[in-house]
């Protein structure tokens, strides 16, 4: 994870240099241009970056204990487990739907 990071950091130093970046959506803003001048850039865009970004929070939300979080990083998480990962892909997907069904009483004690 923290070679990824690592990467990813390298990568976006460019646009930090450049851009007055405040916020997350200006950063994917920036990333959906530079997206948009080339297919090797949306590539990297696509498959790594966000990727990364994406671990990122997951990470964040399980150190955190923060339920909503984590619940919204699996759902995110989930278009690049069906490309390949088909058992992640289905027992995710199975994980999501449990856990919006719980009852309220266990809810609260997550949230």
């Amino acid at each position: 994870m923290r070679a990824l990071r690592l990467v990813v950091d390298e990568l976006l130093r460019s646009l930090f240099n450049t851009e007055d970046l405040t916020s997350y959506r200006d950063l994917e803003r920036v990333l959906e241009d530079v997206a948009h001048d080339s297919r090797t850039a949306k590539v990297w865009v696509d498959c790594l970056i966000r990727a990364v970004f994406i671990m990122m929070v997951y990470v964040r939300a399980e150190r955190e204990a923060d339920w909503p979080l984590q619940i919204q990083a699996m759902k995110f998480m989930m278009p690049y487990f069906c490309g390949r990962y088909i058992n992640f892909a289905r027992y995710g997907l199975y994980y999501l739907r449990s856990m919006k069904a719980l009852p309220s009483v266990v809810l609260t004690g997550f949230v």
